[in-house]
């Protein structure tokens, strides 16, 4: 080429490379994972298995404490695995978990205490 040819006075060829890590960002970030809709589908099947559960809870005609007991634990795993999977906390820091599961689990503790009192 020749000086002052095209490529070199638009700067094309002025400094090296940039590679792909340092290249602007695009509009959307995320990857779509190979199993993560099947994650999502078991999850599904969870619920509605916990759903059946809870619904055949009440014709056993189980003792009141043991019924609520039953309902309660069944509750918790089904908000449990909302908030994990649907909610993605399951990929959050442990701290924040940690901090949205304790308030949860000791409002379910309290009024648990006033049902059985």
């Amino acid at each position: 080429m020749t000086e002052g040819s095209g490529a070199e006075a638009s700067g094309a060829g002025a400094g090296p490379p940039v590679p792909a890590a340092e290249a602007a960002p695009t509009v959307c970030t995320l990857v779509e994972e190979p199993g993560r809709h099947r994650i999502y589908i078991t999850v599904f099947v969870l619920l509605a298995l916990f759903t059946v559960l809870e619904l055949s809870v009440n014709p056993l005609m189980l003792a009141e404490p043991h019924r609520i007991s039953a309902l309660a634990s069944l509750m918790l795993a089904k908000a449990s695995l909302v908030v994990l999977y649907y909610m993605h906390m399951r990929y959050e820091s442990r701290v924040l978990r940690w901090a949205l599961l304790v308030p949860f689990t000791m409002a379910v503790f309290f009024a648990l205490v006033v049902i059985l009192d």
